[in-house]
């Protein structure tokens, strides 16, 4: 599934994740914690840099969202 992530247990009540999120920048994706679940979305939508000329665009960026419990 996309992103990619890695979810490490460090101890008996010790998390942690890891997720690639190429593209995407803090303003892009929400973290939320609710009834013990976390939650991580990310969504750029039809923002582009004005100033930049792809000539390849390789990185996919689709919107996600992912809940742990």
């Amino acid at each position: 599934s996309y992103p990619p992530y890695n979810i490490e247990k460090r101890s008996e009540e010790n998390y942690a994740i890891t997720m690639v999120v190429a593209g995407f920048s803090v303003d892009d994706l929400s973290i939320m914690v609710q009834n013990g679940k976390l939650t991580i979305k990310g969504y750029i939508g039809d923002k582009e840099d004005q100033h930049v000329e792809y000539l390849y665009r390789g990185i996919a960026n689709p919107s996600f969202e992912h809940s742990f419990s």
